[in-house]
């Protein structure tokens, strides 16, 4: 007969599992990431944006050549505030900071 243990895994908590295997944040995260990102980067986050998360760290890009040294010295605390609002076990440890290409 049927079992609730027969349903199917949802695939969201799947492709968690595999982000988490790898390194990657779960997709929920860089989400939260880029909604906050606003708050957190300031007038840097207008041509700034969070693509992705791997080993805790932020990758960052921008078309701005100029604003890869300004978010890197705001990296300490960009990182601070990031953690803060994410909560324990989602906290964002560093960041890199690239050209968009």
């Amino acid at each position: 007969g049927w079992n609730v243990a027969d349903d199917p895994t949802p695939l969201s908590h799947s492709l968690d599992r595999v982000a988490r295997h790898l390194g990657m944040a779960t997709p929920s995260i860089l989400d939260r990431v880029v909604e906050i990102w606003p708050d957190v980067a300031g007038v840097l986050a207008n041509h700034s944006t969070p693509v992705a998360i791997h080993h805790r760290n932020l990758l960052i890009t921008t078309s701005d050549p100029a604003l890869i040294e300004a978010i890197r010295w705001r990296g300490t605390t960009i990182v601070e505030q990031l953690s803060a609002r994410l909560g324990t076990g989602d906290e964002i440890t560093g960041i890199e900071v690239r050209r968009a290409t």
